[in-house]
């Protein structure tokens, strides 16, 4: 599975819409980036993040990551005009 991170969409309401792999992509990075710099809480939360996406890895729509104040995330298809 190859993803880019850059074919993510990061909207205004601090929601990630992007494809399954993309997503993936995007959390790997993060995930690399923060260990690279020692933020070991960063690169957990993170990877917490990316378990519960793993749920998703055989859905081949778009996804929408939206975050809930600071209590995690939603994941769920995309839905046109919401």
């Amino acid at each position: 599975m190859i993803g880019n991170k850059d074919n993510v969409i990061l909207n205004d309401m601090d929601e990630s819409i992007g494809y399954y792999k993309d997503l993936y992509a995007m959390f790997v990075d993060v995930i690399e980036d923060a260990l690279k710099k020692g933020d070991t809480d960063t690169a957990q939360e993170q990877i917490e993040y990316l378990v519960e996406l793993d749920e998703w890895k055989d859905y081949d729509g778009l996804l929408v990551l939206s975050m809930n104040n600071g209590m995690g995330f939603t994941a769920k298809p995309y839905k046109k005009g919401e």
